[in-house]
C-alpha cells in the first residue's frame, strides 16, 4: 500500500484559476499458484488512481479541476502455456470507478458508478522461427448505476464503450535484409451508445493496419 497526494491546477483566461489538492491510500495484491507443470491460475485486486481533468467548456463550472477517479480492479485467470512457443491467457475481471457527466443544473460532476464486468483471453503464438501471431479479446458488460440512472434521466451504459473488442496480430520476420518484418494487425470494436439516453448507437468497426518497419 501507498499513500498518494496530488495537486492540480487549471488556468482559463475567461475566468479565476482553478486548483484542487487530494491524499488517497492506494493498493495492489496479488497471487500465483501453479496447478500443474503448464498451468498457473492467479488472482489479484489493484486499487489505482485516474486524472479525470477539467470540466468540459460547456458546463456550469467549465475548467473546473475535477478530484481524480479511484478506480479498484479484481481479477481471476489462469494462464496455460503446453509448449515455449504457445501460450493462453483467460481472465474474469470486475472494475468499478466513478463516471462524470452533467446534472440538472448543467454542472459537470461525478453522478454514476461505472463498473466493467466480463472475461478477456488471448492466445499467443510463434507458429514458425519467423512467424508470430497473437489473437484476443474482450467481452465486458459495461453498467452504470446511481440516482441518474433509477431516476430514468440517463440509461444504464456509458456512452462511447463497447462491449466486444478484439484484436488479432501477425508478424512475420523476413530472411532478409535483417531487420525488416512485415506486420498486420486487426482490431474490432463492437457497437456503441451515442447519448446517454442510450436510443442510439453507432455500429461496430474494423481496423486493419499493415507496415514494414526496418
Amino acid at each position: 500500500a501507498r499513500r498518494v497526494f496530488v495537486d492540480e491546477s487549471s488556468k482559463a483566461t475567461d475566468r479565476a484559476d482553478s486548483a484542487r489538492s487530494s491524499a488517497n491510500w492506494l493498493y495492489n495484491a496479488s497471487l500465483a499458484v501453479p496447478v500443474a507443470d503448464a498451468l498457473t491460475a492467479f488472482v489479484a485486486t489493484t486499487r489505482g488512481i485516474e486524472e479525470a481533468g477539467t470540466a468540459p467548456q460547456n458546463a456550469a463550472n467549465r475548467f473546473e479541476v475535477l478530484s481524480p477517479v479511484l478506480a479498484v480492479q479484481s481479477e481471476v485467470g489462469v494462464q496455460w502455456r503446453p509448449h515455449e512457443r504457445l501460450r493462453l491467457i483467460a481472465t474474469l475481471f470486475d472494475i468499478e470507478k466513478p463516471e462524470p457527466g452533467f446534472d440538472s443544473q448543467n454542472v459537470y460532476r461525478y453522478l454514476t458508478t461505472v463498473t466493467h464486468r466480463g472475461i478477456e483471453a488471448s492466445i499467443s503464438a510463434r507458429l514458425t522461427e519467423r512467424l508470430s501471431v497473437l489473437v484476443g479479446g474482450a467481452w465486458l458488460e459495461p453498467e452504470l448505476q446511481g440516482d441518474a440512472v433509477a431516476g430514468g434521466r440517463r440509461g444504464d451504459r456509458p456512452v462511447g464503450r463497447s462491449a466486444e473488442i478484439a484484436l488479432a496480430s501477425f508478424k512475420y520476420e523476413m530472411p532478409w535484409p535483417q531487420g525488416l518484418s512485415i506486420d498486420v494487425d486487426a482490431s474490432y470494436n463492437g457497437a456503441r451508445p451515442t447519448g446517454v439516453d442510450n436510443r442510439f448507437e453507432t455500429p461496430g468497426y474494423t481496423l486493419i493496419n499493415a507496415g514494414a518497419p526496418y
